[in-house]
C-alpha cells in the first residue's frame, strides 16, 4: 500500500489537491492481548519537508483561485466543503492551521484584485475575460474536492 499523506492535507486548502491517499493501519493491543485498529488522522508532522512545501503551494494556488472565483460571483465555499470532505482523515490542528492560512492568503488576494479592478466595468472585463478558465477552476477545484472526500470516506483506519 502506498501512503500519501500530502494529497489529504493539501486538499484542505483548499483543495485540492490530492492524487490519492492510503493511511496506514495502527495497530493497538487491548488489554485482553487481541489486535484492534486505532484511529489514525494525518497532520502536518506527517509530511516531509518536500511534501510540506508542495502544500503551501497548492495552498497559495487554491486561495488564488478561489479569491478570483468569488470576485467574479462564484463563490465556491472551498473553505467548508474541503473541511467536511478531509476532517475524518486529518488531525484538527493541522485543518485549523492550514486553514487559517488559506482564509488569510485569499482575504489578501480579494484586496489586490478589488484594489486592481475597482469599478465594476473592469471587474465584468476581467471576468468576461477569463470565464473559460474560471470553469476551468471551478472543475478542478470540484474534482479535488470529491477525490479527498472520497479517499477519507474510504478510509479503513480513520
Amino acid at each position: 500500500m502506498r501512503v500519501r499523506t500530502s494529497s489529504t492535507i493539501i486538499a484542505l486548502s483548499a483543495i485540492a489537491l490530492l492524487a490519492g491517499l492510503a493511511l496506514p493501519a495502527a495497530n493497538a493491543t487491548s488489554a485482553t492481548g487481541e489486535a484492534r485498529l486505532v484511529e489514525v488522522k494525518m497532520g502536518l508532522d506527517s509530511l516531509s519537508r518536500e511534501d510540506q512545501g508542495k502544500l503551501w503551494q497548492r495552498l497559495d494556488d487554491y486561495a488564488k483561485a478561489d479569491s478570483l472565483l468569488e470576485f467574479c460571483g462564484r463563490k465556491m465555499n472551498l473553505y467548508r466543503r474541503t473541511w467536511n470532505a478531509v476532517s475524518p482523515c486529518v488531525e484538527t490542528s493541522a485543518l485549523k492551521k492550514v486553514g487559517g492560512i488559506f482564509i488569510s492568503k485569499k482575504k489578501r488576494y480579494l484586496e489586490i484584485l478589488g484594489g486592481n479592478y475597482p469599478d465594476d466595468d473592469k471587474k465584468k472585463s476581467l471576468c468576461e475575460g477569463m470565464a473559460p478558465q474560471l470553469k476551468s477552476y471551478v472543475t478542478i477545484l470540484e474534482q479535488h474536492i470529491n477525490e479527498a472526500s472520497g479517499m477519507c470516506s474510504a478510509c479503513m483506519w480513520c
